[in-house]
């Protein structure tokens, strides 16, 4: 019965020593969800103190932009002005690159802990790996729209904001983090089962 037991238990559990670099990468993925999170709820992607807004502030979010008061987008106007910048689809696309980067981190982080001393689990790192690079491209896709929005709104005073500095914050985290966890998959090792069982939990990582 105990033998029985073990097989059952080692074809589940394999203990496994996590490395450092993947520690860091998990803490890392964590901030990275923060920060993405923060900045796609934010309004602070972009501000000026144009003129022509008779000096009051303007900050633009993803979804909005706010002067006395926050108005949606439209294509063919900003700031009660005629506009071609075609806001719209360049601010949905950038909120869209940095949801699915935020979503592809956090699967990041389910691949790796929930396949923490089970089969599979340098597989599952590699496809954690997988995932963090997809979100760094992506990430990075949405930092070169909203930067070319900036660009284009350099002639009325506009520079980054905060919301823009976490969505970089988060692509830079999302990259490391990555990086660690292709250096974790050369350092994972698996326990014996029989010292698996008796150290327990603890002794799994």
């Amino acid at each position: 019965s105990g033998n029985k037991m073990a097989g059952e238990f080692q074809s589940c559990w394999h203990g496994v020593d996590i490395s450092g670099a993947g520690i860091i990468a998990l803490i890392l993925c964590t901030l990275s969800i923060m920060f993405y999170s923060i900045a796609v709820g934010t309004d602070f992607w972009a501000t000026a103190s144009d003129p022509r807004s008779n000096g009051v502030g303007v900050n633009m979010g993803l979804w909005k932009y706010c002067t006395r008061v926050c108005s949606h987008y439209h294509d063919n106007v900003f700031m009660d002005q005629e506009s071609d910048l075609g806001l719209v689809q360049r601010t949905q696309s950038t909120a869209a690159f940095c949801i699915i980067g935020d979503i592809l981190t956090l699967l990041a982080v389910v691949l790796v802990v929930f396949s923490l001393g089970r089969q599979g689990h340098g597989r599952n790192i590699k496809r954690a790996a997988a995932s963090l690079y997809l979100a760094a491209f992506l990430g990075m896709v949405g930092m070169a729209i909203w930067a070319d929005i900036i660009s284009s709104l350099t002639d009325m005073g506009f520079s980054g904001g905060y919301s823009f500095g976490l969505e970089i914050a988060a692509w830079v985290l999302n990259l490391v983090s990555a990086i660690l966890l292709t250096i974790d998959v050369s350092n994972i090792t698996y326990l014996d089962v029989r010292s698996a069982v008796r150290e327990g939990g603890p002794g799994m990582i």
